[in-house]
């Protein structure tokens, strides 16, 4: 979520076209994966079907989690701001646990 530069980070404004970028990256995915499994000597894949799976993971819970923030209306997102929220929940969590 989070881009090398404030600016090239994820907004409302630019949201669809960083979207159709992730959802591209999908459909690599899901082709690497069909050639793989259509291939008769089953040579290796760039990654570990393990690491596919989990790139498809983060790219589907990084487009649902901006989608539900924006209807929300979050304006800008950062993924350390994010992590920081999440962690925070967690201890809360782990402590009413205990």
């Amino acid at each position: 979520m989070n881009a090398r530069f404030c600016k090239e980070g994820i907004t409302v404004l630019n949201w669809l076209p960083k979207k159709k970028k992730l959802e591209e990256m999908l459909v690599v995915l899901k082709r690497t994966e069909m050639i793989y499994l259509q291939s008769d000597n089953r040579e290796k894949m760039f990654a570990s079907t393990t690491t596919i799976r989990g790139w498809r993971t983060s790219i589907q819970s990084t487009i649902a989690i901006t989608e539900e923030l924006f209807s929300e209306n979050y304006g800008k997102l950062n993924q350390d701001a994010l992590e920081v929220t999440i962690i925070k929940y967690h201890i809360v969590d782990t402590i009413n646990e205990g």
